[in-house]
Protein backbone atom coordinates (compact mmCIF):
# COMPACT_ATOMS: atom_id res chain seq x y z
CA UNK A 1 0.00 0.00 0.00
CA UNK A 2 2.66 2.42 0.61
CA UNK A 3 4.04 2.76 -2.97
CA UNK A 4 0.94 2.52 -4.28
CA UNK A 5 0.33 5.92 -2.23
CA UNK A 6 3.65 6.96 -2.73
CA UNK A 7 3.01 7.07 -6.25
CA UNK A 8 -0.61 7.74 -6.51
CA UNK A 9 -0.22 11.12 -7.45
CA UNK A 10 2.19 10.66 -10.06
CA UNK A 11 5.08 12.96 -8.47
CA UNK A 12 8.66 12.06 -8.43
CA UNK A 13 9.10 13.49 -5.06
CA UNK A 14 6.98 13.93 -1.63
CA UNK A 15 6.67 17.30 -1.83
CA UNK A 16 5.40 17.23 -5.74
CA UNK A 17 6.93 19.89 -8.41
CA UNK A 18 9.74 21.56 -6.81
CA UNK A 19 13.46 20.40 -7.18
CA UNK A 20 15.23 19.08 -3.92
CA UNK A 21 17.13 21.36 -2.26
CA UNK A 22 18.69 21.82 1.27
CA UNK A 23 15.37 22.64 2.68
CA UNK A 24 13.21 19.52 1.38
CA UNK A 25 15.91 16.93 2.43
CA UNK A 26 19.27 15.86 3.33
CA UNK A 27 21.13 14.80 0.31
CA UNK A 28 24.20 14.90 -1.78
CA UNK A 29 26.75 15.12 0.61
CA UNK A 30 29.84 13.70 -1.31
CA UNK A 31 29.22 16.74 -3.74
CA UNK A 32 30.12 20.35 -3.51
CA UNK A 33 27.24 22.85 -3.52
CA UNK A 34 26.46 26.23 -2.51
CA UNK A 35 23.56 27.19 -0.94
CA UNK A 36 22.42 30.36 0.44
CA UNK A 37 22.78 28.82 4.13
CA UNK A 38 25.86 27.54 3.99
CA UNK A 39 24.94 25.88 7.22
CA UNK A 40 22.70 23.93 5.74
CA UNK A 41 25.59 21.04 4.77
CA UNK A 42 24.70 18.35 6.51
CA UNK A 43 27.92 15.87 6.94
CA UNK A 44 25.65 13.47 9.02
CA UNK A 45 22.30 12.20 9.32
CA UNK A 46 19.34 14.41 10.65
CA UNK A 47 16.66 14.05 12.88
CA UNK A 48 12.73 12.86 11.55
CA UNK A 49 11.26 16.57 11.39
CA UNK A 50 14.32 18.56 10.44
CA UNK A 51 12.65 19.31 7.01
CA UNK A 52 9.38 19.70 8.43
CA UNK A 53 6.82 21.46 7.17
CA UNK A 54 9.22 22.33 3.52
CA UNK A 55 9.82 17.71 3.12
CA UNK A 56 6.39 16.98 4.42
CA UNK A 57 4.14 14.75 1.33
CA UNK A 58 0.72 15.62 1.15
CA UNK A 59 -0.12 12.82 3.63
CA UNK A 60 1.50 14.11 6.55
CA UNK A 61 5.03 12.37 6.30
CA UNK A 62 8.57 13.41 7.12
CA UNK A 63 11.95 13.28 6.12
CA UNK A 64 10.83 10.47 3.09
CA UNK A 65 13.41 11.69 0.50
CA UNK A 66 17.57 11.65 1.05
CA UNK A 67 19.26 11.61 5.04
CA UNK A 68 20.74 8.12 4.57
CA UNK A 69 21.86 4.70 2.75
CA UNK A 70 21.43 1.73 4.41
CA UNK A 71 24.24 -0.10 5.71
CA UNK A 72 23.90 -3.84 5.11
CA UNK A 73 25.09 -6.67 7.36
CA UNK A 74 26.63 -8.68 4.44
CA UNK A 75 30.44 -7.67 3.56
CA UNK A 76 31.53 -7.21 0.39
CA UNK A 77 32.48 -10.57 -1.42
CA UNK A 78 36.08 -10.49 -2.01
CA UNK A 79 37.10 -7.22 -0.13
CA UNK A 80 37.92 -7.52 3.36
CA UNK A 81 36.77 -4.36 5.59
CA UNK A 82 34.01 -3.02 2.65
CA UNK A 83 30.61 -3.09 3.52
CA UNK A 84 27.77 -2.84 1.54
CA UNK A 85 25.48 -0.17 0.97
CA UNK A 86 21.90 -0.17 -0.26
CA UNK A 87 19.82 2.89 -1.07
CA UNK A 88 20.77 6.07 -3.08
CA UNK A 89 19.57 9.53 -4.17
CA UNK A 90 17.46 10.17 -7.20
CA UNK A 91 20.85 12.08 -8.34
CA UNK A 92 23.06 8.77 -8.73
CA UNK A 93 22.50 7.01 -12.08
CA UNK A 94 21.55 3.28 -11.87
CA UNK A 95 25.73 2.15 -12.33
CA UNK A 96 25.93 3.17 -9.01
CA UNK A 97 23.07 0.96 -7.19
CA UNK A 98 21.05 -2.29 -7.59
CA UNK A 99 17.56 -2.53 -6.95
CA UNK A 100 17.13 -5.86 -4.98
CA UNK A 101 13.54 -7.83 -3.24
CA UNK A 102 14.03 -11.04 -1.55
CA UNK A 103 10.82 -12.61 0.02
CA UNK A 104 10.84 -15.16 2.87
CA UNK A 105 7.57 -17.29 2.23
Amino acid sequence: MGESRARADGYEFPWRLEAPDNTRCNFNRFTQWKSANDEARYGFTTAIGTFSPKGDSPYKLQDMAGNVWEWCADWHDGRIGMKVIRGGSFSYPPTLYTVCLSLRL
